[in-house]
């Protein structure tokens, strides 16, 4: 037979589990609505033009002395050197399937967030595009800018190769 203090031991271990559980999901819920809230602030916090963006490479690639048509992708990856600047590298990688070839270029914007005059040079405007031209490692690019100054579009020519990207939407 049980004896009356074993049922209330047992009643107060099945409280005590039932109290232990509630403390878990309690503490649970509030480090994920933490995490939820910080990562909601950050978001909100981001400027758009600092953001790591995808493109989509079309052109002629030249092989053996034949242009032939290729395609493949650009990541750009954003640092800031300083107040005064902030970079692009943009990473390349294209072919034709048989042959893949890869390459780098930076552009670099002033703190207005303008390419840096003393590297680029502006075309002017066109079809609602600012439009800046440059070079860098080998690399000659024209650069199309929306109103956000986020580089929607590139034209660039390497090792003889005709490129064109643009952004992955």
């Amino acid at each position: 037979m049980e004896s009356e203090t074993q049922r209330q031991n047992g009643r107060r271990d099945g409280k005590d589990f039932v109290l232990a559980l509630v403390v878990v999901i309690l503490s649970v819920s509030v480090a994920v609505s933490g995490w939820i809230i910080i990562s909601a602030l950050d978001k909100l916090d981001s400027d758009p033009f600092e953001e790591e963006r995808q493109y989509d490479v079309t052109g002629m690639m030249v092989l053996d002395g034949t242009d032939i048509p290729c395609i493949g992708s650009i990541t750009s990856h954003y640092s800031s050197e300083s107040e005064a600047y902030r970079v692009f590298t943009y990473h390349v990688f294209y072919g034709d399937g048989s042959t893949v070839r890869e390459t780098r270029f930076s552009l670099m914007f002033d703190s207005e967030k303008n390419p840096v005059e003393d590297m680029y040079v502006h075309q002017g405007s066109e079809d609602g595009y600012e439009v800046w031209s440059g070079s860098d490692r080998g690399v000659d690019s024209t650069y199309y800018l929306n109103k956000d100054r986020i580089v929607e579009r590139i034209v660039f020519d390497v090792s003889g190769d005709h490129l064109e990207a643009t952004i992955r939407k």
